[in-house]
């Protein structure tokens, strides 16, 4: 076990395309857009941008999501995210885990965003990362994500988001690249929005993503995304009856087969 353990340690990470770099936690949600987040608002943003929390038209929200990764039995996903609404602030709370039995990191975020002037708004994540490998030991890192987001016009609207790790905790050799994300929404109509986002890590290749967002009706919505870099497309359906929610995503790899995701949300 202590000759197994450095080695998925180093192997697993890599195979999976980075496990502590390009996981995107908030299951249908952001599944179905092949991990399409900079745009992603309200309580979906509770996860990715914070700034995004401010288009929260609710006074609370409660988002379960979950993602099978690749079709493994054992790399079930799970994330919880909470966004809370007094007056002008958002307050945000996430909790999501990432990884296997065998290799697994969890993650800790809490979140706070508000508008700043007309039309533009900021906000802040502080992130506690602890990545667990049975018999090796555990090692924990902070993180801070900034973020802000701005409406162009009635069609157009920008947002960007930075990923700063801050320090590693008792081991050093567990790490997170910088992240910088950038992207638009552009909506011709209340039904339609095309989302698009340049995402660069740190030592990586630019990663261009694109993603649609259809509403034929009030209560239903049909999304669709694809990562160029990553040669991953996904789909979904999300369905809303009262205050509840819910989403089915799936996105497909080239290379590494599909994921299945659920979603439920409740808003109050």
């Amino acid at each position: 076990m202590k000759i197994l353990c450095p080695i998925l340690l180093f192997l697993f990470p890599l195979s999976l395309f980075g496990q502590t770099a390009a996981y995107y936690p908030g299951g249908a949600s952001i599944n179905a857009l092949a991990y399409n987040s900079i745009m992603l608002e309200g309580l979906d943003a509770v996860y990715h941008n914070p700034a995004q929390m401010v288009q929260s038209a609710v006074s609370f929200g409660l988002d379960i999501s979950a993602e099978q990764r690749f079709g493994l039995s054992d790399f079930i996903n799970p994330s919880l995210g909470m966004v809370a609404r007094m007056g002008k602030s958002h307050f945000g709370l996430s909790i999501h885990r990432y990884g296997i039995p065998e290799f697994a990191e969890t993650n800790l975020g809490i979140s706070y965003a508000r508008p700043l002037a007309q039309n533009f708004q900021a906000g802040f994540r502080f992130n506690a990362h602890r990545l667990s490998i049975p018999g090796y030991g555990n090692a924990n890192l902070l993180g801070v994500d900034l973020g802000m987001a701005s409406q162009v016009n009635s069609e157009l609207s920008i947002s960007c988001q930075l990923y700063q790790p801050i320090k590693a905790l008792l081991l050093e050799q567990y790490e997170k690249p910088a992240r910088l994300i950038a992207g638009l929404s552009y909506s011709p109509s209340k039904k339609v929005s095309i989302v698009v986002e340049f995402e660069k890590i740190e030592d990586r290749a630019l990663s261009p993503k694109t993603g649609f967002i259809y509403k034929p009706l009030s209560h239903i919505e049909i999304r669709a995304g694809v990562d160029l870099q990553r040669s991953s497309f996904g789909f979904g359906f999300g369905y809303t009856f009262s205050r509840t929610g819910i989403r089915a995503g799936y996105m497909v790899s080239r290379d590494l087969g599909g994921s299945p995701a659920m979603s439920l949300q409740w808003k109050k």
